[in-house]
Parts: structure tokens; sequence; C-alpha cells
């Protein structure tokens, strides 16, 4: 019987599969995790002016985003764990990450406080949509309002279009 030595101890392909079997939830995890850096990255670029940058990383947490459920459906490795993860990786990469590029690239200089009023406002709606959202995930046939995705895409489609200074 062939097997894998792990730490001095043969273990079987068939314990191997299980093994990793129970671990499966870190693969839709990772994913999420990647959505969160990205996000996470842009907040750091729109920080020190580079909005391009900003961008690209919010586009990519988007990828990120889609792939995340995908996984975690095909690898039957959905959780409620999952769902609140996922949740707070899009707050941070579609709901503060574009409110604080906003608050970069239009109001630091000229209206600071109106704009973090603004920006955080903007957050704050993406925070609701995000959570009325996992209260209502049984029903998901019917959809109600913009995804938070498409809110940043938004965003950012605007502040890369407009010139700045």
């Amino acid at each position: 019987m062939m097997g894998i030595r792990l730490s001095e101890k043969r273990i079987s392909r068939e314990e191997l599969r299980e093994i990793l079997y129970r671990r499966r939830y870190a693969i839709p995890n990772a994913v999420t995790v990647g959505n969160m850096f990205c996000g996470f990255l842009a907040i750091m670029y729109s920080s020190t002016g580079r909005y391009e940058k900003a961008a690209i990383s919010i586009l990519f947490a988007i990828l990120l985003d889609g792939l995340d459920g995908r996984v975690a459906r095909r690898l039957n490795a959905t959780s409620k764990f999952g769902i609140e993860f996922d949740s707070l990786s899009d707050l941070v990469s579609f709901g503060v990450a574009p409110a604080v590029m906003t608050y970069h690239w239009a109001f630091h200089r000229l209206a600071p406080d109106f704009g973090v009023a603004l920006t955080f406002f903007y957050a704050l709606c993406a925070a609701s949509r995000l959570a009325r959202f996992n209260i209502s995930a049984e029903n998901l046939k019917s959809f109600t309002g913009l995804p938070t995705p498409g809110a940043a895409i938004f965003v950012v489609s605007v502040i890369n279009a407009l010139p700045y200074e």
C-alpha cells in the first residue's frame, strides 16, 4: 500500500483525502483574504495619490469576490463564517476603499470635514447594504438594490474618467 510520509507517520491516500476534505474551507477563505488585501492595498494607494493602482486593486477585488463564492460552492465549503467573512472583506474593498479613494481624490484639500462626512456616508451605505443582504440571504432568487461591487466600480470609473489637479 502506497502512502505519503508526514512527520514519520505514513498515511494512506484515503486518510490524506479525508484531511484535505476537512480543510477545504481554507481555499475559498484564502480567496476572500485576497479580496480584502486588494481593498487594503487600494486604501494605501489612494492615501498616496496613486489612483490608477488603487483602481486596479479594486478591480482585482471584484474578480476575487466573484471567485470566492464559486470556489466555495464547487468545493461544497460554504459556511456561515465564510458568508460573514466575505461581507467584511466586501466592506473593506467596496465600501471603505472607494470612500478613502474619493476622499483623497476630491475632498482632503478643499473641504476635509465635508469630505469625511460624505465619504463616511458612502461607507455606511455599503455596510448597511451588506448587512441587509446577509439577513435576507435565504431568498437569493430575487436581488434588491445595487451590489457593493457595482457601486465601487462606478466610483472608481468616475475618478478615473475625470482629471486630477
